[in-house]
């Protein structure tokens, strides 16, 4: 989350970089870090004269309130009556820049896009379109899942607009259904093919596999690795015990091709790790854990995706 979030203010500042000048200069003008809480009330976090001060703990409200919850403002008029003038963040502009990077950094090959969102200039709704996928016309968007509450992540099969418009599901859709369980939430997101995501947690509380199924519990535990970052092995390991209780007896890495992007800077890297797992059982001994991940510029493994299985 670290590297997005400066990838788009980098591009941000760049884009923005007279109006960021003037307001920085001008005695009138300052910055205000807004959040918006859940109930839609709003909340000024931080306040500062540049841009510069205003981005310093930025990162610290981005898990929790993602690209549109939270918002930077230029506001004039101090001593008379404070006018909001204009504000950095908004889908159209955050979710192409999101996407930008996940596709220079090759992430966004593994990554679930089903037809296709259109940010109109007016900032009027997003304008969605459905495709066929395996077994229906739907639309479905992770960047949306992952990085923002309220933006549509997913459009099951639908007769007509109106049956679309009312079955448009987001993040917070995907969480309410699950419960407020975001391991659940996410594998939802992934099972869906073209029902309603409520369709398939129905069907696995009536099977029992939400509290039967110890590979599906196991595996749910582990999604809790993505998009975690650690310094060495040896702290994933720990990690991977603390969340199914069963031991790492061996890891294996397979070093894939890297390729460096000069034109931002960053580094592109694809690994993977086997990892073989003592289940601390005798009906099922062992285990297989693949984990996928790229390294940050600081070294450290950050993983993306995981498969869990029994041998």
């Amino acid at each position: 989350m670290k590297d997005i979030l400066t990838y788009i203010i980098l591009n941000i500042a760049s884009k923005e970089c007279s109006r960021i000048t003037e307001a920085d200069s001008n005695p009138e003008k300052w910055y205000e870090l807004f959040i918006t809480r859940e109930d839609g009330s709003t909340e000024s976090v931080e306040s500062a004269d540049t841009f510069k001060e205003v981005i310093i703990n930025l990162g610290k409200y981005i898990p929790e309130y993602r690209f549109d919850r939270v918002n930077i403002d230029i506001w004039e008029n101090k001593n008379e009556k404070p006018e909001n003038i204009y504000a950095f963040f908004s889908a159209p502009i955050i979710y192409p820049l999101i996407y930008d990077y996940l596709r220079r950094t090759g992430q966004s090959d593994k990554m679930r896009f089903v037809g296709t969102v259109f940010f109109p200039e007016d900032g009027s709704v997003p304008k969605y379109t459905s495709d066929y996928d395996i077994q229906g016309a739907i639309f479905i968007d992770e960047i949306a899942f992952d990085y923002f509450h309220d933006l549509c992540c997913y459009i099951p099969e639908c007769d007509d607009v109106e049956e679309l418009n009312e079955n448009m599901c987001t993040y917070n859709d995907f969480m309410e259904i699950a419960k407020g369980d975001i391991v659940i939430a996410r594998n939802l997101f992934k099972e869906v093919s073209w029902e309603h995501p409520s369709t398939i947690y129905e069907g696995w509380e009536a099977d029992g596999v939400l509290d039967e199924d110890d590979e599906n519990k196991c595996s749910l535990q582990l999604e809790k690795l993505v998009l975690t970052r650690f310094k060495t092995l040896e702290e994933i390991k720990e990690k991977i015990t603390s969340l199914i209780g069963m031991d790492v007896t061996s890891i294996e890495e397979d070093d894939m091709s890297c390729h460096d992007d000069k034109s931002t800077g960053f580094i592109q890297a694809d690994f993977s790790m086997t990892l073989d797992i003592d289940t601390n059982t005798e009906k099922l001994p062992n285990a297989i854990l693949t984990l996928f991940y790229y390294k940050d510029r600081q070294d450290n493994y950050v993983i993306v995706e995981t498969s869990f299985a029994f041998e």
